[in-house]
């Protein structure tokens, strides 16, 4: 039977809160090392989408007419804006994304270990840019310069860029599962 004393203290809040709400160093180093990779994954992302852009200032002005000068000044200025922006808050937008997952699915786990899940998943990145960075430099060329039909490229260039964002998120998807 229980005494007194060996019951908890009603006002003291739950150990679990405690020991979970403050970060702790090695999630603070594991944000900052996902974050390098976020970038990393970024600038990989940004060789390619230059690129285009630029090919597309080869097109001739038959297609364009006059608006070819905005159209590509409107493209290279939202470039720079969205990897400005995607730079600056895509780890917090993710972690917001992940919060908003955690607080649907999970019953078990708490909000930071999804958060260190995010972050290691996250060291791959690069790797999976990378590779997606030379699918869309070869979609471009062969478009622009080869002038390949855009079907014949854009099935097996999206097949293959879609399976190494699949290769990148599934996994997270079945860590945070198995997190509960």
């Amino acid at each position: 039977m229980e005494s007194e004393s060996d019951r908890a203290n009603p006002y003291e809040a739950p150990r679990s809160l405690l020991i979970h709400d403050v970060p702790s160093l090695q999630t603070s180093s594991n944000r900052t090392r996902g974050n390098i990779c976020l970038r990393w994954s970024l600038l990989f992302l940004m060789i390619p989408a230059a690129y285009n852009i630029a090919f597309l200032s080869k097109l001739k002005n038959d297609y364009l007419g006059a608006a070819t000068l905005i159209f590509l000044a409107i493209n290279w200025l939202l470039l720079i804006v969205m990897g400005l922006l995607i730079g600056t808050f895509g780890l917090w937008l993710l972690e917001l994304v992940t919060g908003v997952l955690h607080r649907c699915f999970s019953r078990r786990a708490t909000r930071h270990s999804w958060n260190a899940t995010l972050y290691l998943t996250l060291r791959s990145a690069p790797i999976f840019a990378a590779f997606g960075a030379i699918t869309w430099s070869i979609w471009v060329f062969a478009f622009f310069e080869l002038k390949w039909n855009f079907y014949l490229i854009s099935i097996p260039a999206g097949i293959l860029g879609h399976g190494l964002a699949a290769a990148l998120y599934l996994p997270l998807f079945y860590r945070w599962y198995r997190l509960g």
